[in-house]
């Protein structure tokens, strides 16, 4: 996942709108991800963040962690200003935009890019700020698929050989904790720093991975003895700018948001390419009646997340619009119950 972070935050080292003279720059941190510290690719990368902020009236002082939990605490508890985290990780901070990683929800990359679209409206400003913090800047990181060590149990319908299969959940993530267990399987806890090894060493039988991390990640050790990658994909993978917006210039997380949308089409075109890099043997499709099934399984989870609180509505009645507007015959198009 160290990876995926170098590769979203150097697209957020974005071409500025708005120039200022430094020296009338306000000094604020920004909390980020790397184990290495300043000697660490992601630190590298940011830099070129940083000079960029810069021209928009911020100084930031870079702070390296190896732990993105870490990172979420410090926010909270007023030792950063900004932080760059997945959606997941953004939930405490903005229901409203860590519900776009809500399962199922948008499984088509044309969704995806209506979404950020539609995100970056004046409109929605009210929903990007929740009590202290704003998120300042999304960017789609990719699909997230289903790794399993037997394409077997995808081929023959995994819903049959979920149950009693050790499966990795990212650490604070109760959602999926619950939806493992209810499914019959052995959720195991995984962090973005152990997840992969786990799923390559056998210590899980299935775990869940955006493209861009196959290959950095060697995850293909794990797919050696006949594993596969489901096709149909889980999630959207985001990275999320949180910031504590009364400490930062008027009007800066608009402009961020903005200059990442405008960006958008470059991490794309990278996502696309690290797809078409894995080997077309990897690959294997749901029988064609789990793939219905699993889209309704899918959604009704969503509608029990969300009134449970954990989901957004209006972000999930959002995404159903976007899924009817390329898809106006499916039948959650007819029965409008997100």
């Amino acid at each position: 996942m160290n990876t995926l972070l170098k590769i979203t935050l150097a697209l957020f080292a974005l071409t500025p709108a708005l120039s200022m003279a430094n020296n009338d720059a306000v000094k604020r941190s920004m909390c980020l991800f790397d184990p290495v510290g300043k000697g660490g690719d992601m630190y590298a990368m940011l830099k070129e963040f940083q000079a960029e902020v810069l021209n928009l009236g911020v100084r930031l002082e870079l702070k390296p962690f190896d732990s993105e939990s870490v990172i979420v605490n410090e926010l909270k508890a007023g030792q950063c200003d900004a932080i760059a985290v997945t959606g997941m990780k953004a939930r405490p901070f903005n229901t409203f935009t860590s519900t776009i990683e809500a399962v199922g929800a948008l499984p088509k990359y044309e969704d995806v890019r209506l979404l950020m679209k539609t995100v970056v409206s004046p409109k929605l400003q009210e929903k990007m700020v929740q009590g202290e913090y704003e998120v300042a800047g999304i960017m789609p990181v990719g699909n997230v698929y289903t790794f399993v060590r037997n394409r077997v149990w995808a081929e023959e319908g995994l819903q049959e050989h979920f149950q009693g299969k050790k499966v990795s959940v990212f650490e604070g993530d109760g959602v999926s904790f619950e939806m493992v267990r209810n499914m019959g399987a052995t959720p195991v806890m995984v962090d973005t720093t152990s997840f992969a090894g786990k799923f390559n060493n056998g210590a899980v039988d299935i775990t869940f991975s955006p493209a861009v991390a196959y290959e950095p990640l060697e995850l293909y050790k794990g797919l050696a003895n006949n594993g596969g990658i489901i096709r149909t994909p889980m999630i959207q993978l985001t990275f999320q700018m949180v910031i504590r917006h009364k400490r930062f210039p008027d009007g800066f997380g608009a402009k961020v948001r903005k200059l990442a949308y405008d960006r958008m089409g470059y991490a794309m075109q990278y996502v696309h390419m690290t797809e078409k890099k894995i080997p077309e043997k990897h690959w294997v499709e749901l029988p064609l009646r789990e793939v219905a099934g699993m889209a309704e399984i899918m959604r009704q989870s969503r509608v029990k997340l969300r009134d449970q609180g954990v989901y957004d509505g209006d972000m999930l009645s959002i995404m159903r619009k976007i899924r009817c507007q390329r898809d106006p015959r499916h039948f959650e198009c007819v029965d409008k119950i997100e």
